[in-house]
């Protein structure tokens, strides 16, 4: 009897997903499991056709950006490194599209992804009660005296991030899903998206809170659908009324440009355009950033991230590699509501665009934080548009 390596491979990306909040281990195990059953399926039934695709060729001219960074690079055994964690991303959003190929597939990741979002939202509100996660790992990170929420996640902004997703995949399920789902569903994905938007405010990151905010405008403004509205009125009262002190407080900030963390960033970014002006073009090496950032030091920031995904992608792959990632999202945001509203599957017509939104926000999360650089967010954020590309295949 011939082994069905497909099967295998979506069983496996069901699995990946459950454990993407929870467990880097396991995470990893999955995501092996995953592309190497996804490789196995496709040379067995050689479909290499499905891949002749624009979406898959940009994605193509991204990774060749990340190997043409080796020109310029000092430090090759991190740029293989880097490498091979963006080639592994690749294969996570091509096997995604490749394996969700009918609608009952489509709603097992999805349902997946919103179960998982559950249980990690009731292991924030735990640690917020208890002081330390239902699994005893994380305890609540502080701001001054206020605890602030982390979830499975180490820190908060991570946790945020992943709400962030996480969230318009509940919105699209509460705006779009009553002709979709029973009312135990429909009531459950309510419930998870109040959840997942109460763990969100408690994170205290006001990134994720901006670029959850102003995408949840943008989809009011592209559905002007009345539940997204009394979602978005509801979200206005409650910060302009009912929200902690310290939501003020973080909001307040702002708009205080000489204090709090905005002082940091703004040196971080400083150092990094230093960084782009070095080699502009083709970048200072993937996977690079943290061997070359003390060459650029002109504060007393700590050594880290960038805090903006964008300016440290075109440090290390320049901006020939910048553009060439920007060119995938934005033709991802474009087709995939496109795809999704020709689908005849109601499930994919449904969350098609939210997983749009979705991605958005990610995106412009990363714009303040370092998402793209966090080895479980970006994997997850990959998936996603696999799962979402595979709306065309659906």
């Amino acid at each position: 009897m011939r082994t069905d390596f497909k099967t295998a491979a979506f069983w496996a990306l069901a699995a990946l997903l459950a454990a993407i909040p929870f467990s880097n281990a396991l995470f990893e195990i999955a995501s092996c499991a995953f592309i190497g059953f996804f490789l196995l399926s496709l040379f067995q039934k050689k479909d290499f056709i499905f891949f002749r695709q624009t979406f898959f060729t940009l994605i193509l001219i991204y990774f060749l950006m990340n190997l043409l960074s080796f020109a310029r690079t000092e430090y090759p055994d991190a740029s293989v490194r880097g490498l091979l964690k963006v080639l592994k991303n690749i294969l996570l959003c091509a096997g995604a599209a490749y394996v969700i190929d009918s609608e009952k597939r489509f709603r097992a990741v999805f349902w997946t992804i919103l179960i998982a979002a559950v249980f990690a939202g009731l292991d924030a509100w735990i640690q917020g009660m208890r002081g330390v996660d239902l699994l005893g790992r994380h305890p609540t990170a502080f701001y001054g005296t206020v605890g602030r929420l982390t979830g499975p996640f180490r820190h908060a902004n991570d946790f945020a991030a992943y709400l962030s997703v996480v969230f318009f995949l509940f919105l699209a399920a509460v705006t779009d899903g009553f002709a979709v789902f029973s009312r135990r569903k429909y009531l459950f994905c309510l419930a998870g998206s109040i959840l997942t938007a109460g763990c969100l405010v408690v994170t205290y990151s006001r990134g994720a809170w901006i670029a959850v905010a102003v995408v949840f405008l943008i989809s009011a403004c592209v559905k002007r659908n009345r539940i997204t509205a009394a979602f978005l009125a509801a979200g206005v009262v409650f910060v302009l009324f009912f929200s902690p002190p310290l939501v003020k407080q973080r909001l307040g900030r702002l708009f205080e440009p000489g204090r709090d963390t905005l002082v940091e960033r703004k040196a971080l970014w400083g150092e990094s355009i230093q960084m782009i002006r070095t080699s502009p073009l083709i970048g200072l090496g993937v996977n690079t950033y943290a061997r070359n950032e003390m060459k650029f030091k002109t504060s007393h920031t700590d050594f880290q991230y960038a805090h903006n995904g964008y300016l440290q992608m075109a440090a290390e792959i320049g901006l020939f590699g910048l553009f060439s990632f920007l060119a995938v999202v934005v033709y991802f945001l474009t087709k995939c509501p496109r795809a999704a509203a020709r689908s005849p599957g109601p499930y994919v017509q449904m969350a098609g665009p939210g997983l749009a939104f979705a991605v958005a926000a990610f995106l412009l999360g990363s714009a303040a934080d370092t998402s793209l650089h966090s080895l479980r967010l970006v994997n997850f954020f990959w998936i996603l548009m696999g799962i979402g590309w595979s709306a065309k295949n659906v």
